[in-house]
């Protein structure tokens, strides 16, 4: 299934470690085929929340982009959103101590915040370790 942003609003936490705080709230609409609507229905339960035309929708306080695609997990029934390749950035990045794994990072965070449509994100000045010159990548290129 895949998700669109529709728009977003603040609410004030009801539960959980920010309860009583301000939080945003990512509200997307959900398209795919009518088994996997159904079976999104199906998964929300009362939480279950369509627009006045009539497509589901998706909130989240997660920041995840304009475009996710979503799950169902075959263990819990819980709908998710596919956040592997930020997941997989953030593992690469921890599996290298130091320098290394700060660039990793710091590249990584650039990829995803350009797939994110949030602005423009293209060109990225890395720093580098003390007394080494500063490089700029352009990542449109790759």
């Amino acid at each position: 299934m895949k998700a669109t942003f529709k728009h977003q609003y603040k609410t004030v936490a009801k539960s959980g470690a920010r309860m009583g705080q301000p939080v945003d709230v990512y509200v997307y609409t959900v398209a795919g085929t009518p088994a996997e609507l159904k079976a999104y229905k199906t998964a929300c339960k009362d939480r279950f929340v369509e627009d006045d035309k009539g497509t589901p929708l998706y909130f989240t306080t997660k920041v995840l982009g304009r475009s996710i695609e979503l799950g169902i997990s075959t263990k819990s029934g819980n709908v998710f959103a596919n956040t592997s390749e930020a997941d997989n950035i953030a593992n690469l990045a921890n599996q290298y101590p130091g320098v290394l794994g700060q660039e990793i990072a710091r590249q990584g965070a650039s990829v995803i915040v350009a797939k994110l449509g949030h602005g423009s994100a293209t060109q990225v000045e890395a720093e580098t370790a003390p007394g080494v010159a500063k490089k700029t990548a352009d990542l449109s290129k790759s």
